[in-house]
């Protein structure tokens, strides 16, 4: 599977708090609006005007389809993705090597790059999860502590 993904957040909400990127999942409240950016801080970015864009590349591994017996447990599939996110924003980025804020604008683009490996299961007969284990290089190196390894258990309702 092969996903682009973008968003684009015109200066339309609050001029004061802003929207400010995560480093793991989008927030689904729309009070509280963050988008992704892997490999970076959580609140790294902080701005009015937001350009993000995700393209993934997901490739299957392994079909595993089997659990033991009647246990709450079915394992699916395992599979890799290759990731790269960007955003280039209005407003404030976070300078990990001089611990300030540093005020940016839409000139400026910050990428990262990095692999999934997804491990997809049922827990409780109804309850589909998958299990994130990824690893992420910021290339904007005075923005980061380098590269990140970051796991993430996903719940994917099926309502």
């Amino acid at each position: 599977m092969v996903r682009v993904q973008g968003l684009y957040t015109p200066e339309t909400i609050s001029s004061i708090l802003g929207v400010s990127t995560n480093s793991l999942m989008p927030a689904q409240d729309s009070s509280n609006i963050s988008y992704v950016m892997r490999g970076y801080l959580t609140g790294q970015f902080l701005g009015r005007s937001v350009l993000n864009t995700t393209l993934e590349y997901r490739l299957p591994l392994k079909k595993i389809y089997r659990g033991s017996g009647t246990d709450p447990l079915f394992l699916r599939r395992l599979s890799g993705a290759l990731i790269a996110d960007a955003v280039t924003l209005e407003g404030r980025a976070y300078r990990t090597d001089n611990q300030t804020f540093e005020t940016i604008s839409t000139d400026k683009q910050f990428v990262s790059l990095g692999a999934e490996l997804r491990f997809q299961m049922t827990l409780g007969f109804v309850m589909p999860l998958t299990f994130v284990v990824g690893v992420y290089d910021p290339l904007n190196k005075n923005y980061s502590s380098g590269t990140q390894v970051g796991t993430t258990l996903q719940l994917a309702t099926p309502f």
